[in-house]
């Protein structure tokens, strides 16, 4: 997922188009929004995780949950972000099922790329289709 807030990512990214002056704080939330959510590079099974391999592509195994800001999924394997606006960057923290220790830190740096043309006219169709940018609760 740190490939995701990188500027190459972000250039392909409907995020960039509907923050394109986003904090770390709007990109964290963003992933967890219905537009957000459909650019994890989700491997939903093995045939899944061997293309992503195939062309060097990193992926989310299907067996790790992601939150946001806190650990909500203490029986499975689970990676937190929580957004720092004031250094621009995402940390992270992982844990291993059934433990609240951390097993895994990270901080990643959000890019500044803005969405090309057309990542914006492809935003812009799938928000006046309803899909939403928000995350549920904001």
């Amino acid at each position: 997922m740190a490939a995701m807030a990188t500027d190459r990512t972000l250039a392909q990214s409907c995020y960039s188009a509907v923050y394109p002056d986003g904090e770390a704080s709007d990109f964290v939330n963003y992933l967890f929004s219905e537009l957000g959510a459909v650019e994890w590079p989700i491997a939903f099974d093995e045939m899944e995780e061997e293309q992503f391999e195939a062309i060097g592509q990193p992926f989310l195994p299907s067996n790790v949950t992601v939150s946001l800001s806190q650990r909500k999924q203490p029986n499975s394997k689970e990676i937190v972000l929580v957004a720092d606006d004031e250094s621009r960057s995402i940390l992270v923290s992982g844990y291993l099922e059934a433990s609240n220790d951390i097993v895994f830190e990270d901080q990643w740096s959000l890019g500044t790329a803005q969405a090309s043309e057309a990542t914006h006219q492809l935003c812009q169709s799938n928000l006046e289709m309803g899909i939403s940018p928000l995350s549920p609760g904001e």
